[in-house]
């Protein structure tokens, strides 16, 4: 698999995680917007179950991949936001946070509308925050 951008010591992919993890050695950021299992022409809808455990094998091989300093971000939604969060944990990745990705474009027909995403936020053991990248400057 040949990365999309690969300059300046900086590699990125846009492809099913599977198919460049065997490339990669250590990596310093790891975004992951995996298939939520619902049925969309993209994917397949399989039992709960079958796919925390999918989700679960390569969250492992991420972690294990992830620089001590490095970042994980991942993308989920509610139904499966307690599983998610304990796959990672359990790989030995710290929490940091939970980004409140607001979505109003979701369609929802039998319940309250969730108009959000949560996004997962992990780090290696010696991750770092950069708090002054949040900083928005203004110039009006």
């Amino acid at each position: 698999m040949k990365p999309i951008y690969d300059q300046h010591g900086i590699r990125l992919f846009n492809c099913k995680f599977e198919d460049v993890i065997d490339q990669l050695a250590q990596v310093d950021l790891i975004v992951a917007d995996p298939p939520f299992n619902l049925d969309k022409p993209f994917d397949t809808n399989i039992d709960d179950w079958e796919y925390w455990l999918w989700c679960d094998k390569w969250i492992t091989r991420a972690a294990k991949i992830l620089k001590p300093s490095g970042s994980f971000f991942l993308m989920t939604i509610q139904k499966h936001l307690g599983e998610m969060m304990t796959s990672i944990v359990e790989t030995g990745l710290l929490f940091k946070n939970i980004i409140v990705w607001l979505n109003s474009s979701m369609p929802v027909k039998n319940k309250f509308c969730t108009s959000y995403q949560p996004i997962l936020y992990y780090s290696g053991k010696e991750g770092i925050f950069n708090y002054g990248a949040e900083q928005r400057s203004s110039s009006a």
